[in-house]
């Protein structure tokens, strides 16, 4: 989703919004992730049952023309990758349900100088 709001001709704002949802293939250096995770809790047998892998952007950006070809730019970015998890542990022949989740956020201000073509 985007959008973009012309207060005149010299000011504007633009954001967007992406989101992408998906499940994916486990592997972490060149590894099957449940293995991984089988290592790290230390039991005999994990089954993932569901995995799923959020990510989304964030971006807003504000443009002011000082001339035609020169514009001062201002903006903000954020990107967030989230990783949610369901997996059973079966150590003793009991299904113990578990869920994981995890959130990596990276965001950054940008100002500066524009000079269109």
């Amino acid at each position: 989703m985007e959008a973009k709001l012309p207060f005149n001709d010299r000011f504007s704002i633009e954001g967007s919004y992406r989101l992408a949802l998906f499940s994916i293939a486990y592997e972490l250096n060149g590894r099957e992730m449940d293995e991984v995770i089988q290592e790290v809790l230390q039991e005999q047998k994990i089954a993932i049952k569901t995995s799923v892998t959020r990510i989304s952007a964030l971006t807003f950006k504000a443009k002011y023309l000082i001339t035609e070809n020169i514009a001062l730019v201002g903006g903000y970015k954020k990107n967030i990758t989230k990783l949610e998890m369901e997996a059973e542990i079966d150590p003793f022949g009991a299904e113990i349900p578990i869920e994981f989740e995890l959130e990596e956020t990276l965001a950054s201000i940008t100002l500066g100088v524009s000079i269109l073509f």
